[in-house]
């Protein structure tokens, strides 16, 4: 499993983390992984995101708050 930080779903193109934390670009964090779903679930992926994650809590994840702290899950397919 391979994973990747970036920044998404905002109105500028490649803004730096101190961009995306000022709330003006409209970007979330993000981590994009990569994995085997012979060696691991996307169940397992899942449920391991929701033991971390508050779905329903707004612009905060655990002690980090701002509206670059949404949450969403997004897939690629091939």
């Amino acid at each position: 499993m391979n994973g990747q930080s970036a920044e998404s779903n905002g109105a500028t193109e490649n803004p730096t983390y101190k961009e995306v934390c000022s709330g003006k670009t409209g970007s979330t964090e993000t981590v994009h992984i990569q994995y085997d779903p012979e060696v691991v679930s996307l169940k397992t992926l899942a449920e391991q995101f929701f033991k971390i994650v508050n779905p329903v809590s707004v612009n905060r994840q655990g002690n980090d708050t701002g509206s670059q702290y949404r949450t969403g899950m997004y897939y690629q397919s091939e």
